[in-house]
């Protein structure tokens, strides 16, 4: 038997540990296992400590036994390097009472989907090595001190850039908790103000006048889940915009995310600055997104399934056979499934390759934002097919009942049944057939489409990089569009201002490039992650999975629209706008990690 990691590598220093009859057995698991019919037991333990629970498994003399082992408890994902991350805690779905009367109201039943989240805030260390490797500047620790306190002085945007980096890192997707997951987490299956109860006491928490300053992460006693300074310490942001509570119904709220918009992003927990009673597990409070602080910081959540490794039993006459998730072939379209069965948006398997991004100063419509031209290396990832669809697109809204595009949103002005501006209602069917694009999103709402898909298919889905989205669009060529230079030919290959007739029209209903990627010249603008930014200085080597800047004002969109001149469709053509921005223009198209 060999296990291996998600990449295919061997699990280093991993024993596999089988029990019969009270007596333990360790072996490698690196080496081939034969063992006698019969009853037996087996888990999986990590290097680093980590352990599955045991699993019951029966051996019939000639079977070959295959059953994967979970860790299904505490565990830290691997980074590039080998490093570990953060330690996350695996948390069981159900449903609880969100809230507290007289103080979060209404209490209302919530039903939460199984994640993990953070068993620590994000400490330093942790966030200064990200600081690092992506040359944002490091966070002020106010005299504190940094390593294993927890970071402060952070935005929601670095939150959100650190848990971008993570999930690229470490090939599963982190991000921010949402409100619910949170309170759902800091309770641990309590219903009382705090979760070891309803006084405070002295020693269970960094609220004040306990320490007035920032502890290392894990000072305090965890709860029953094993999670750290739920109360007080510092602050966290969770990704959810800050609104009223929705009335209570008769059937929990599944997964709930927040209002679609608004102005203050929520932080729970209290803070070593503030008194016991707002570190209590229902208090609510928020700041703008930009907002730094003293007391403020994070902790993430995991939208992964833990890693399960496959374990191959044989009887003694039958060697046995590891199998494993493999990387699916380069150019193989990959559809992940939905909990419901169904399959998700079509996806192609790019290949690790080296491009020059950015265009010369000789090249049509060039701009000078497009140089340097300067060498970039991508690992392996996966891209859409076509861009999102309004079928796909209003199935997540639907199911979320947020993040409806403007021309559905409620008392927007751009509503095709009750608005008063009639920008939308013109297009007719491509907003009534499922295939056309989406429009009418923003960069938020494309991104929680993607963290939706998530944890709907447990595989980390995300908007490309910049870097990613040229690689895909250019598909091998050098030239102004992926087809060459000549934009006569555009036509073949976009619906642009020459043939799209005023309005977007049907994903996928023109030429392909050499990838099989449709309409990445033309039809909508598409969302990209990376913050809009100068190029930075053509180096010796290539620029590894390149992020875009730290931090920025306005996202940057890619691949110009069905109302844009050949010039605005270009490959290298770089566009952008505020995070917020929603029209009859943009879109997006999602990426996923491999494997």
């Amino acid at each position: 038997m060999v296990v291996t990691d998600l990449y295919g590598k061997a699990v280093a220093g991993a024993t596999v540990q089988l029990r019969a009859d009270g007596d333990v057995q360790s072996h490698p698991a690196d080496r081939q296992i034969l063992l006698p019919a019969g009853d037996w037991e087996a888990r999986l333990v990590s290097a680093d400590g980590f352990a599955s629970r045991w699993q019951k498994l029966t051996l019939k003399t000639g079977q070959r036994l295959e059953q994967p082992l979970a860790y299904d408890s505490l565990f830290r994902d691997r980074l590039r390097d080998g490093s570990l991350g953060p330690q996350v805690a695996s948390i069981p779905g159900g449903i609880f009472k969100m809230g507290q009367q007289g103080l979060a109201e209404p209490v209302h039943q919530v039903a939460i989907s199984p994640f993990a989240i953070g068993t620590h805030e994000v400490s330093f260390t942790e966030y200064d090595r990200f600081a690092e490797s992506t040359g944002r500047q490091k966070p002020d620790e106010q005299g504190f001190g940094r390593d294993a306190r927890p970071v402060i002085n952070i935005t929601w945007d670095d939150a959100v850039a650190y848990a971008a980096w993570l999930s690229q890192q470490t090939g599963t997707a982190y991000r921010l908790p949402t409100e619910a997951e949170w309170e759902y987490a800091a309770r641990a299956g309590t219903d009382t103000a705090y979760w070891w109860g309803d006084e405070y006491g002295e020693g269970l928490a960094n609220c004040w006048p306990e320490v007035k300053k920032t502890t290392p992460v894990g000072s305090y006693p965890a709860n029953s889940y094993g999670l750290y300074d739920t109360a007080g310490n510092v602050w966290e942001w969770v990704s959810d915009w800050y609104g009223e509570y929705p009335q209570a119904a008769g059937q929990p709220s599944q997964d709930p995310q927040g209002p679609a918009q608004g102005s203050d992003r929520v932080v729970r927990g209290g803070s070593w600055d503030d008194g016991a009673d707002i570190c209590r597990s229902a208090f609510r409070f928020r700041f703008v997104p930009s907002y730094r602080l003293i007391d403020l910081g994070f902790r993430l959540s995991r939208t992964d399934p833990l890693p399960s490794y496959p374990l191959t039993l044989g009887t003694r006459h039958e060697p046995a056979i590891v199998q494993r998730e493999t990387t699916p072939p380069s150019y193989a379209e990959l559809r992940d499934k939905l909990k419901d069965g169904s399959e998700g948006p079509a996806m192609v398997v790019l290949p690790a390759g080296n491009f020059k991004m950015g265009s010369p100063n000789g090249e049509k419509g060039h701009q000078t934002d497009e140089e340097p031209v300067h060498q970039v290396k991508l690992t392996g990832f996966a891209i859409g097919r076509y861009e999102v669809t309004v079928g796909e697109y209003l199935r997540f809204a639907t199911a979320t009942q947020s993040h409806y595009p403007e021309w559905l949103e409620k008392d927007n002005q751009y509503n095709i049944r009750t608005g008063s501006n009639d920008l939308y209602k013109k297009f007719g069917d491509a907003l009534q057939e499922a295939n056309h694009p989406i429009i009418g999103v923003s960069w938020q709402d494309a991104t929680a489409y993607a963290q939706w898909l998530s944890r709907e298919t447990g595989k980390p889905y995300r908007l490309p990089t910049e870097a990613e989205w040229e690689y895909a669009a250019r598909a091998g060529s050098g030239k102004a569009y992926a087809f060459g230079d000549d934009p006569a030919k555009l036509g073949e290959f976009a619906w642009c201002a020459d043939n799209a007739q005023g309005k977007p029209q049907k994903v996928g209903t023109k030429l392909p490039n050499a990838w099989g990627l449709y309409d990445m010249h033309g039809n909508v603008w598409e969302w990209v992650s990376d913050w809009y930014g100068e190029y930075p200085q053509a180096a010796g080597q290539p620029s590894l999975d390149p992020q875009g800047p730290a931090q920025g004002s306005y996202r940057v969109v890619r691949g110009g629209s069905w109302r844009g001149v050949a010039d605005l469709c270009r490959s290298a053509l770089r566009y952008l706008n505020v995070p917020s921005y929603r029209n009859d223009i943009f879109g997006f198209r999602l990426s996923r990690t491999l494997p």
